[in-house]
C-alpha cells in the first residue's frame, strides 16, 4: 500500500460509489480525496505530523459550516469518510501497522483493528470533532494516545 509520500504525488480525486462489504476497503482513493479537498480549502496536507494540525484547522472550519447548516446529510457523510479515512491511514502509517493493525469493516464503517479486541475509529473521532469541536474529540490528542499506547502495549509484546 502506498505510502502518504506516494497519494501526495498524485492529487486526483475520486468519487466514492465502492461498497466495501463486496470489494473490500481500500483506503487510498478516499485519502486522495482528502489531500485534494485539503488543497481546495488551501490547507495542504504535506505527509508529515503537521497533517495533525492541518487536518484539526480543517475540521474546526467544517464544525462552523455544520453549526450554520452547511453541513448535513450525504455531503457531511463524504467528508466525515475522506478526512476520517485520511486520518486512519496516518495514524496506520505513523503507529499501527508496525503492530499488525489492517484496515476493516464494522458495521459497514471503515476501522482499523488488530484482532477483535484491538479497534480505531477514525471517522467516528472526525464526525465528533465536526459536530462538538471540544478538546475531548480533538485530533492531536487521538494521535498522541495512539502513538504513545501503542507503543507502550506492544513494544513490549515484540
Amino acid at each position: 500500500m502506498a505510502g502518504f509520500e506516494h497519494l501526495l504525488e498524485d492529487k486526483g480525486a475520486s468519487i466514492i460509489t465502492s461498497s466495501y462489504e463486496k470489494k473490500g476497503f481500500d483506503p487510498i482513493p478516499l485519502c486522495k480525496d482528502a489531500i485534494r479537498m485539503a488543497e481546495i480549502f488551501e490547507m495542504p496536507f504535506k505527509g508529515d505530523e503537521s497533517d495533525i494540525d492541518t487536518l484539526e484547522g480543517i475540521l474546526r472550519g467544517l464544525h462552523v459550516d455544520y453549526l450554520n447548516g452547511f453541513l448535513k446529510g450525504e455531503n457531511m457523510v463524504s467528508i466525515e469518510l475522506m478526512f476520517g479515512v485520511y486520518l486512519g491511514q496516518f495514524l496506520l502509517d505513523r503507529c499501527l501497522k508496525q503492530y499488525g493493525f489492517k484496515w476493516d469493516t464494522s458495521e459497514g464503517v471503515p476501522c482499523i483493528t488488530m484482532g477483535k479486541e484491538n479497534k480505531v475509529t477514525p471517522i467516528s473521532r472526525v464526525h465528533r470533532h465536526i459536530v462538538n469541536c471540544t478538546k475531548e474529540d480533538d485530533i492531536r490528542g487521538l494521535y498522541i494516545i495512539v502513538k504513545e499506547f501503542s507503543a507502550k502495549l506492544f513494544e513490549s509484546k515484540k
